[in-house]
């Protein structure tokens, strides 16, 4: 068994809350590519969800303060 985690991050609240929810399309893409790459002879499991938001990347003073769900 394969054993994965996933980071879902957006650099703004804003980004977080539009309408296209974001951070949900995120999750659903990578889990659509997990399952993707599962096979009978080896499955893949998401053990954990990382979260960050409202942190942009070019800045490196970030609290890191991802949430887990």
């Amino acid at each position: 068994m394969k054993i994965c985690g996933l980071y879902l991050r957006v650099s703004t609240e804003e980004q977080a809350a539009v309408k296209e929810e974001s951070l949900k399309v995120q999750r659903f893409r990578l889990e659509a590519l997990v399952k993707s790459k599962s096979t009978p002879e080896e499955k893949w499991h998401v053990s954990r969800v990382y979260t960050e938001r409202g942190y942009s990347g070019k800045d490196l003073n970030q609290p890191h303060q991802g949430m887990f769900f």
